[in-house]
Order: structure tokens, then sequence, then C-alpha cells
């Protein structure tokens, strides 16, 4: 359920979009606060649905590409250079036949981290299948 106004608040002096969610599982009500008062809910609502897009986003890419403690470039080139991989990766990753499965499923996509805890879980040969990765013979 989903509701919304446009409510003078009083510790922020001037007047602010409230949106309240309740969830059919949870008793309480969630609220979102817009200061752009020419938005419609809608717009609110689905723009916090992409928030936590960019929040995966974000934890993946510090953990697994470039911020941990593996990285080879700190500073600021390396940062660069990661966020260049990170994107060419991310944007591999979502056209791979698995995570379009994923997607068209409505599941969780695969990020890069959750495919290499995959990888560390001692499922090498699904890890390098998922991964596309094809092991040649020597000879």
């Amino acid at each position: 359920m989903v509701g919304s106004a446009r409510l003078y608040v009083c510790a922020h002096k001037t007047k602010r979009f409230i949106v309240a969610i309740k969830y059919e599982e949870e008793e309480t009500y969630r609220y979102l606060i817009a200061s752009d008062l020419s938005w419609r809910t809608l717009d609110i609502v689905q723009g916090h649905t992409l928030r936590w897009l960019v929040e995966v986003f974000i934890q993946d890419w510090k953990s697994y590409e470039g911020w941990s403690q593996l990285t080879k470039q700190p500073g600021d080139e390396g940062a660069r250079h990661s966020v260049i991989l990170s994107l060419l990766v991310d944007h591999s990753l979502f056209l791979h036949p698995d995570q379009q499965r994923q997607l068209k499923n409505n599941l969780p996509a695969y990020t890069v981290g959750s495919l290499r805890a995959q990888c560390a879980s001692g499922v090498p040969g699904r890890c390098h299948r998922r991964l596309g990765v094809v092991r040649r013979s020597a000879g």
C-alpha cells in the first residue's frame, strides 16, 4: 500500500513530499521524503527502487573490483582503471545467457562478487562454465 502527501516538515522548515509505503508482510510503514514537490508518487517510489541497484553495484565494486586489499593499482589512476574494468565486466555479465535467465525469471542478478563467491566455494567446473572460461588441453 502506498500513500503520499505534500506536508510542512518542522525539522526541515519547509514543505516536503512524504511517501508512506507498507508491504503486505510488514506491520509498519516505511517513509520516503523528497524535496522536489513536482514529482509524482510513482516517480519517487520507482526512483527509490533504482537506488538499491546502485547500492549493490557500489558494494560489489568496492569489495571485488579494485578497492579491496588485493588492488594492484592504488590511488586515483588505479580507481579510474578499476571503474572502467568494472563497467566492462558488468556489461559483459549483463549479456551472459545465465544472467538473462535470472532477469527473465525475476531472480536477483549475478554480480562479480556473487560469482567470485561461487568460485571460492569449491565448484570450479560450474564456475568456469558460468563465466564462459574454456579450458584447453596442452599439446
